[in-house]
C-alpha cells in the first residue's frame, strides 16, 4: 500500500465532522449519522481538491490525475453530489466548504512528487472499492439511497451465515447483505439477525426469523391453500393492514411473500411502516425474512417510498440464501 501524506487521506473527513452540528432528518440524520456522513462528504470533497492540487502543481501528472478521478467517477457517479443531498439537513455545504476549504489548503500545500503519484495510486484504489468503514457505508448509503438494490447488484456485498447461531436451532443457512446495512445480534426471540441501513443510521430494516414448526412437511399445495383461505393473512403483526400475497420458491422450497402496512410504537415514537416478509418452509423450519421500511407516523408517504427502493433489495436478499443441507 503506498504511503500517503496524512492530511491527503483524512483531515478533510475529520474536518468535516468536527464542524458539523447535528440535526433533524434527511436519511434519518440523527447524531451518528450526520458525523458519518459528514466524514464521508469530506473524505469526497478532499479528494477531489488534492487531484485539483496535484493537477495544477504537478502539471506532468495531468493525464494520470484524470484517469483516476474519471475512474473514481465511474465507480461511484455524482457522489459529491449525493452526500450533498444527504447532508442538505445538516447544514448548506456552500457553508461547510467555504470552512473547509483554506484548512484543507493549509494541508495539502507542500506535498512532494512522489506523495502526489501514491496519493493517485490510493484514488485507483478507492475506485475498487478500497475504502475504509465507516467511510465506504455511508458512501454506499449515499450512492445508492433510492436504488439499494442497485448497491447488492454491483456487488457490495456481505457474506452471514447463521450456521451454529443458537436461535438457529440447528438450521444451516447462509446469505448476503448489502455491504452498507450494518448487522446486530436480534434481542427478541427467534430473531437471528438484524440488519439497518445507512450503517445502522435508516429507517429501513431487515429481520431474518427462524422457528421450528412440527407436524408434517409443508408443500407447495399447502402454501396455495393457505392464500386461497386467507391463513397468511394472519401471520402479519395486529393492527396491520394487507396489501398483497403470492407463493414463491426460495432455494427450492415452497414460501410465500406478503406485503403490509403498519404501525409501530418505538421507544414513545409513533412510526409507520411498509413491509414485506418471505416466508419460507424447509423441512421442520420455517424461515421469515422480513423486510421494512419506516418514517415518522405523519410521514407514511416516506415509508412507502423507501419501501419501493427496499422491495427489489428483499427479492435479491431472499434469492441469495443457500441451505447447505439439500446438498
Amino acid at each position: 500500500m503506498p504511503r500517503v501524506r496524512p492530511s491527503l487521506a483524512v483531515a478533510a473527513q475529520l474536518l468535516c465532522a468536527l464542524l458539523l452540528s447535528p440535526t433533524a432528518s434527511a436519511l434519518n440524520m440523527n447524531d451518528e449519522a450526520s458525523k458519518g456522513f459528514g466524514r464521508s462528504y469530506g473524505f469526497v470533497y478532499g479528494q477531489r481538491l488534492s487531484l485539483e492540487y496535484i493537477d495544477r502543481v504537478f502539471p506532468e501528472l495531468h493525464q494520470q490525475v484524470q484517469l483516476a478521478g474519471l475512474n473514481f467517477s465511474a465507480k461511484f457517479p455524482r457522489l459529491e453530489e449525493r452526500l450533498e443531498k444527504a447532508m442538505a439537513s445538516i447544514g448548506k455545504p456552500a457553508a461547510l466548504r467555504s470552512k473547509l476549504d483554506p484548512m484543507l489548503a493549509k494541508q495539502i500545500e507542500g506535498i512532494t512528487r512522489q506523495q502526489a503519484t501514491d496519493f493517485l495510486e490510493l484514488v485507483n484504489d478507492r475506485a475498487a472499492g478500497k475504502i475504509p468503514s465507516p467511510e465506504l457505508e455511508f458512501i454506499l448509503a449515499a450512492q445508492y439511497e433510492e436504488t439499494p438494490a442497485r448497491e447488492f447488484v454491483n456487488g457490495f456485498r456481505q457474506s452471514y451465515s447463521a450456521t451454529g447461531h443458537p436461535k438457529a436451532k440447528g438450521l444451516r443457512l447462509d446469505m448476503q447483505m448489502p455491504k452498507s446495512w450494518k448487522g446486530e445480534e436480534g434481542y427478541r426471540p427467534n430473531i437471528v439477525r438484524k440488519w439497518t441501513s445507512a450503517n445502522g443510521t435508516g429507517m429501513e430494516t431487515i429481520l431474518l426469523l427462524v422457528k421450528t414448526i412440527g407436524g408434517e412437511r409443508v408443500t407447495k399445495a399447502d402454501v396455495a391453500e393457505s392464500l386461497r383461505n386467507g391463513e397468511v393473512k394472519a401471520m402479519i403483526p395486529e393492527g396491520g393492514t394487507f396489501i398483497a400475497a403470492k407463493a414463491v420458491t426460495v432455494e427450492g422450497q415452497p414460501a410465500f411473500v406478503v406485503e403490509y402496512d403498519s404501525a409501530q410504537d418505538r421507544a414513545g415514537i409513533d412510526l409507520a411502516m411498509r413491509a414485506e416478509m418471505y416466508g419460507i418452509f424447509y423441512g421442520d423450519y420455517f424461515i421469515s425474512l422480513q423486510c421494512m421500511a419506516g418514517a415518522t407516523k405523519g410521514d407514511a408517504r416516506k415509508a412507502a417510498s423507501g419501501y419501493t427502493g427496499v422491495k427489489p433489495l428483499c427479492q435479491q436478499v431472499a434469492n441469495s440464501i443457500v441451505l447447505p443441507s439439500r446438498y
